[in-house]
């Protein structure tokens, strides 16, 4: 059994562990220096088994689960007492490495629903970055189709009456930067506001029209034997002005069909061979050109 004042160290943390040294070198020097050899190798087992029982309870008092239960001190050699304490310190490792785990655990799974959420949110505002891109690169397509598309427009045009025929011309410019395909006009001929006035000429011309070029498109009518067409040539009989309305139709080479309205009003002349020629110009309303 430990002296009295060995065991007072063992109740203590860090005094102890001084004082016992001390102790422990004080009782072995001098016994070492009184005794013959066998009396200090005696002092010296009992000096590791009284180390050996302090450092249990040490390493006991560190561990919330009490890893030390093996005796050490029952040990009779001093191998046998450092194994035993390099279990206990080890199985004290586990044990904390067990709690660690535990605890990371326990993190995980508390994180893990909020990562879930943050991810579903990273996806939503992915989707609204990847609709927006769409978006910008349907408007980049648009400025630059809008910028190399053919845009026509109606610059004037003729005509000739021989009898109850109609024979038109309209001119027409390509101010885009691409070339017009299968351009053709629909066109009715007007002499008043009246429906019955109306005589529709379908162009059959079609044709391109290259960038920066001009054109004509032609229409051809034969006057039916109708009301209509009879009050129209009369009234052109009179050396009175007309009118042509319609719109231009044409193709872009991105194969978009589009349409420009025109109106055109005629003036008049008639030549010595009696035929009725005359150019068609742009109609004005007030101050505006009605193209």
């Amino acid at each position: 059994m430990p002296p009295p004042i060995m065991r007072f160290a063992q109740r203590h943390d860090f005094r102890a562990k001084t004082l016992g040294k001390f102790c422990l070198g004080f009782m072995g020097t001098g016994k070492f220096m009184t005794r013959s050899n066998h009396a200090a190798s005696t002092l010296w087992s009992h000096s590791l088994v009284s180390w050996s029982q302090f450092a249990s309870k040490y390493y006991s008092e560190r561990t919330d689960d009490g890893a030390a239960d093996e005796d050490c001190a029952a040990k009779p050699e001093y191998a046998s007492i450092k194994e035993c304490v390099e279990r206990q310190a080890n199985a004290a490792r586990e044990a904390k490495k067990g709690e660690y785990d535990l605890a990371a655990q326990q993190e995980m799974a508390y994180w893990t629903p909020w990562a879930f959420l943050g991810s579903v949110v990273t996806a939503f505002i992915a989707l609204i970055g990847v609709a927006y891109v769409h978006e910008t690169l349907l408007e980049t397509r648009r400025i630059g189709q809008a910028q190399v598309k053919a845009y026509l427009t109606v610059t004037g045009g003729s005509y000739e009456i021989w009898g109850n025929d109609l024979r038109i011309e309209i001119f027409i410019r390509n101010v885009g930067a691409s070339p017009a395909k299968s351009v053709h006009s629909k066109t009715i001929a007007t002499i008043s506001l009246q429906d019955d006035s109306r005589i529709d000429i379908t162009t059959r011309w079609c044709s391109d029209i290259p960038s920066q070029g001009d054109g004509i498109v032609m229409g051809t009518l034969n006057a039916p034997n109708d009301q209509g067409s009879k009050r129209f040539f009369e009234y052109v009989g009179r050396r009175l002005g007309f009118g042509i309305e319609g719109v231009v139709v044409w193709n872009d080479v991105f194969d978009m069909r589009n349409e420009q309205p025109f109106r055109l009003t005629s003036d008049y002349e008639r030549t010595e061979e009696g035929i009725d020629i005359g150019a068609l110009r742009p109609r004005v309303i007030g101050d505006e050109v009605a193209i």
